[in-house]
């Protein structure tokens, strides 16, 4: 007579297995680990088997298991400095469907969602997010922000060895940051510090300035770090019947060193006319300009915006001036204290149109994702 096993105890039996073999792994990593603290080059190997390990351990269990057992997981590798919360197995990389969060509003959510390389299915995998400061924001188990206060922190999340994150803003007001001639010997310089900061601008580009290999790479870098990126033609000509000509010829060095072309312009010399109106790109001009092309002088150009700024408004700096990356600097820090954040040209307008001219944002600051 064949024996058949009740539900029940089929149940018990993979509680129990499951239970068994994630507490077997755990205690071989930590054993291993202690033994061999001197072999770094190993150690990631170690962790990434015990990873994939323990992710198909929880895919075995009970989903009231599985819970239990990330939560040891978890426990453990806090204790011990690592992270053994499981991968699913072939996952390369995964990201946030968006680079940034702004919050309008304290008491404001949004959820952020998993993009994954190559698409994986990770709903049987829950990552271990974190936040830098959560009296800005707090994160939930399934991703969702919830703004808790102003300012700016970074929220986390962690698969195994691979993780993301995004940039968090609470504010009160907003502003776009542009600069124009670039890009110039001063621009890596303003780019690392917009990075530290974790804010983005938007530099309208002379096409010529980007042809060396140092402003290849000024030009790429924008990209990657979600800058934007418009066209202020190739040789700033003030001719706007060489308008057309010139942002096509821009348009190529830009594609060159990112892979795709301009989506806004600044004219010359802001010159508006037929020709301008024709480009075929929205047109972006200013709210601010402190000339500090001809007042080399940090503090009068930063006491310039400081005076002149409202929520909503486009300022017009040059990169390609040290004193101008200086004032830029501080404005960003002076501002931020006020309640300030920063975006690019695109975010703050939201969707300008072809052809048509713009000189300002919306003061209201929305609660939105920035994405990729």
């Amino acid at each position: 007579m064949k024996y058949e096993l009740n539900p029940k105890t089929k149940y018990i039996i993979r509680v129990a297995l499951a239970l068994f073999l994630t507490f077997l792994i755990l205690a071989v990593v930590t054993t291993t680990i202690i033994i061999s603290d001197n072999a770094d080059s190993d150690e990631e190997e170690r962790v990434q088997a015990s990873s994939v390990a323990t992710a198909d351990a929880m895919r075995f269990a009970p989903p009231a298991v599985s819970g239990v057992m990330k939560h040891v997981a978890a426990t453990i590798g806090s204790c011990l400095g690592r992270n053994f919360i499981p991968q699913p197995k072939d996952l390369l990389s995964f990201r946030f469907d968006a680079r940034r969060l702004i919050f309008g509003a304290v008491g404001d959510a949004l959820k952020l969602e998993l993009v994954t390389t190559p698409e994986a299915d990770v709903s049987g995998v829950t990552p271990v997010y974190t936040t830098s400061d959560d009296k800005v924001a707090t994160v939930a188990e399934d991703g969702t922000v919830t703004a808790t206060g102003f300012g700016r922190c970074v929220v986390s999340a962690q698969m195994g060895n691979l993780s993301t994150s995004a940039n968090v803003a609470v504010a009160k007001k907003w502003a776009a940051v542009t600069f124009d001639d670039g890009p110039g010997k001063y621009t890596p310089r303003l780019l690392e510090a917009l990075r530290k900061r974790g804010i983005t601008a938007t530099f309208f580009v002379v096409g010529r300035n980007g042809v060396s290999k140092s402003g290849q790479s000024s030009l790429n870098t924008m990209a990657l770090d979600g800058d934007e990126i418009g066209n202020h033609t190739y040789a700033h000509d003030y001719n706007t019947k060489n308008l057309q000509d010139g942002l096509e010829q821009a348009d190529k060095v830009i594609l060159r060193a990112t892979g795709k072309t301009s989506a806004l312009m600044r004219p010359p010399g802001g010159i508006i006319d037929q020709y301008t109106k024709k480009c075929g790109k929205p047109i972006i001009m200013w709210t601010i300009d402190p000339e500090d092309w001809k007042h080399r002088d940090v503090d009068y150009v930063t006491k310039h915006v400081m005076k002149k700024i409202k929520s909503g408004a486009i300022v017009l700096l040059h990169d390609i001036h040290e004193t101008s990356v200086d004032a830029a600097l501080r404005i960003y820090d002076d501002l931020e204290a006020e309640g300030y954040t920063f975006v690019n040209v695109t975010d703050l307008l939201g969707e300008p149109e072809a052809g048509t001219t713009y000189f300002k944002g919306p003061a209201a600051v929305p609660t939105k994702k920035i994405l990729y």
